[in-house]
């Protein structure tokens, strides 16, 4: 039985993991000290963020996490500590990835300026991962269920790409609200990739 809890950090590892594997960082990252600095980069900057950081737990054992940030909420998890690492893990992405993911960013940017021009939005889900051993299970579903409960009448948005399992948000009743085509560019490639934007009022 699953059961969905905040999330504890000493399950920071798999996190890291989960994001790694379901968004195939691996596929822009073939040095695995540069992969692995970049999942603990991207899990501690979400965190940081976060107002919601929940677990799906599986007798003990992390399968899932959801960060979502409520615009209004303070946020509890962004202590100077944790913004002096994420800073650091920064400082070392320049280093392993040079100017490629600044494309992406603005990619976002520009897609959150056009979105929230036509709708508000109380917030963010800025992550949503599971175990890739235990897709089908429901476990994102579930994650979702729970976070619905607490962010009832509010819209989120959420950012993804193409090579993340975006379907899950089109069978869940999310709109896809923008895109964009970039090249994302990591040392001597270049990487093609849909970004998107969805969003959902729960």
């Amino acid at each position: 039985m699953i059961s969905i809890r905040p999330l504890a950090t000493k399950d920071f590892p798999q996190v890291v993991t989960f994001a790694i594997e379901g968004m195939h960082f691996d596929r822009y990252f073939q040095n695995p000290l540069a992969l692995r600095a970049f999942g603990y980069y991207f899990v501690e900057h979400e965190y940081a963020n976060a107002t919601q950081a929940l677990g799906a737990y599986e007798d003990g054992r992390l399968v899932g996490v959801l960060f979502a940030s409520e615009t209004a909420a303070p946020k509890p998890h962004a202590t100077w500590p944790r913004r002096l690492l994420v800073a650091s893990y920064q400082r070392l992405m320049h280093v392993f990835a040079g100017q490629g993911t600044p494309a992406y960013d603005a990619a976002n940017a520009d897609m959150l300026a056009a979105f929230t021009a036509k709708k508000a939005a109380d917030g963010e889900i800025s992550l949503l991962a599971t175990d890739p051993m235990l897709q089908g299970r429901g476990i994102g579903s579930q994650l979702l269920a729970a976070f619905a409960r607490t962010a009832k009448g509010k819209r989120y948005f959420l950012y993804t790409d193409s090579d993340c399992v975006y379907q899950f948000y089109d069978h869940r009743g999310f709109i896809r609200e923008q895109t964009r085509q970039i090249e994302l560019t990591l040392g001597a490639k270049q990487f093609p990739l849909t970004c998107m934007l969805y969003s959902q009022i729960f």
